[in-house]
C-alpha cells in the first residue's frame, strides 16, 4: 500500500479492515479461490487507469497508518487518560 500499488487481499485477512473494495484495494470473497484471484489480477492488468487510481488511494490509506501517525494517536490517548495538558 505504501508503495502506491493496489492490494488484493481476502476479506478474512486483517488488512481487509483497512480497505474499501474497489477504492483503495481489492477484496477477495474467498481466500482460496484461485479463479477469483486470477479475475481480480486480470482486471487490474487490463485497466491501468483503475490500477493507478486504486494504488494512489492505497498509498493515502497507508499514510493514515504510518508509525508516526499511530505514535501520535497513542500519545494523545495517553495524555487524555492521564489528564495532561500542554
Amino acid at each position: 500500500m505504501a508503495s502506491g500499488l493496489p492490494i488484493i487481499t481476502s476479506l478474512k485477512a486483517g488488512a481487509a479492515e483497512l480497505l474499501t473494495d474497489g477504492v483503495d484495494g481489492v477484496l477477495l470473497k474467498e481466500s482460496r479461490d484461485a479463479e477469483e484471484l486470477a479475475e481480480k489480477i486480470n482486471a487490474l492488468v487490463l485497466s491501468p487507469e483503475e490500477r493507478q487510481k486504486i494504488g494512489a488511494a492505497a498509498r493515502q490509506t497507508a499514510e493514515n497508518y504510518s508509525w508516526k501517525r499511530i505514535a501520535e494517536i497513542t500519545y494523545q490517548s495517553y495524555k487524555k487518560i492521564w489528564g495532561h495538558k500542554e
